[in-house]
């Protein structure tokens, strides 16, 4: 079931959609920016973000990602033009976007179910980073909503990787105009 929400870890939990944050201008990740750490005790990681994210926990739009009651806190992280990506009135937002999300999941197996969910994208690839193993894709919108006739631009290129470690669950989600821009947030990304 794929379902245009703005964001494809809202509807992982009920099957995954799409990945749709809006478009980037021409800020790259990779291009002056260093990886730095953020995240909760329970689940640390570095990453290139290309300013200083903003963040939320256990807020309604950071928790609407996962399965109803299988994450007991989760975190995001955030660059944007908007100020809220994760809130429900975001359809997509402005470019740029750049946008990690961790959750502590009750169980490995929950949370190794729920990063497999991704594979049902065409395109998906396994990946595994530091350990934690899941799916990575990066494509077009179009190829995300092959159906969808209300596009903003078919062509933006998409990305995420879901993978998971233990208990702790990883969102990494961008979206740009150029591979390049994509492939640099994805890379610089490690768990801890």
């Amino acid at each position: 079931m794929r379902k245009h929400t703005g964001m494809v870890l809202r509807t992982l939990g009920v099957g995954l959609g799409t990945l749709l944050l809006g478009a980037f201008g021409a800020v790259s990740a990779s291009a002056g920016a260093t990886a730095s750490s953020y995240g909760p005790r329970y689940g640390a990681f570095r990453i290139a973000f290309p300013t200083a994210p903003k963040s939320q926990s256990n807020t309604a739009g950071v928790l609407a990602g996962f399965p109803a009651k299988t994450v007991t806190t989760a975190t995001a992280y955030w660059v944007s033009p908007v100020a809220d990506p994760l809130s429900s009135s975001a359809s997509t937002p402005p470019p740029p976007t750049y946008l990690v999300v961790v959750g502590k999941v009750k169980s490995a197996a929950s949370a190794s179910k729920f990063t497999a969910t991704a594979h049902q994208i065409s395109g998906a690839t396994a990946v595994t980073v530091n350990g934690a193993k899941g799916y990575k894709f990066s494509g077009t919108e179009k190829q995300l909503n092959p159906s969808s006739t209300t596009l903003k631009d078919p062509n933006t290129i998409e990305a995420f990787m879901y993978v998971s470690k233990g208990t702790t669950v990883y969102a990494v989600i961008v979206v740009a105009n150029n591979h390049s821009q994509v492939q640099g947030f994805l890379t610089s990304f490690r768990p801890a």
